[in-house]
């Protein structure tokens, strides 16, 4: 009797653990400083940023591991709420560069900084790309 007590309890016991409780959440809130980004591992491209201030400084950052590079850079402003370039620069590279502007921003409207970056091996050919957001001004 006490084996099939003992048998019983071990088998609710193990059933459960297996039992997890979930709870719903809501959307999490569209702040800056709510959202943790994720950056993905790449091969070739050992430091890549890029930011926008309010003032409308421009600034990216880059470093390959032993290539070139291309980089492209688009300012842009949501307009009825979808994203459109209204400048773009681009600039070339080698292992380690960066890039800074200063554009002209509207009182009131969003901005942001697309950047694109493309690197390519010693016989030209591309061999990774990369594209980063800044923070939305």
């Amino acid at each position: 009797m006490k084996k099939k007590i003992a048998v019983l309890l071990i088998a609710v016991s193990l059933l459960s653990s297996f039992s997890q409780t979930v709870y719903a959440c809501g959307e999490p809130a569209e702040t800056d400083e709510s959202i943790t980004e994720i950056s993905p591992r790449y091969t070739n491209i050992s430091r890549f940023t890029v930011s926008l201030t309010r003032s409308g400084s421009i600034s990216c950052r880059v470093q390959t591991t032993a290539y070139d590079y291309s980089l492209t850079v688009d300012l842009q402003q949501n307009i009825d709420g979808s994203w459109e370039d209204v400048d773009t620069w681009e600039e070339d590279g080698s292992l380690t560069g960066s890039f800074s502007t200063t554009a002209s921003l509207e009182r009131g409207q969003k901005y942001r900084v697309r950047a694109y970056l493309r690197v390519y091996d010693d016989n030209g050919s591309l061999i990774e790309t990369a594209t980063k957001y800044s923070a939305t001004v």
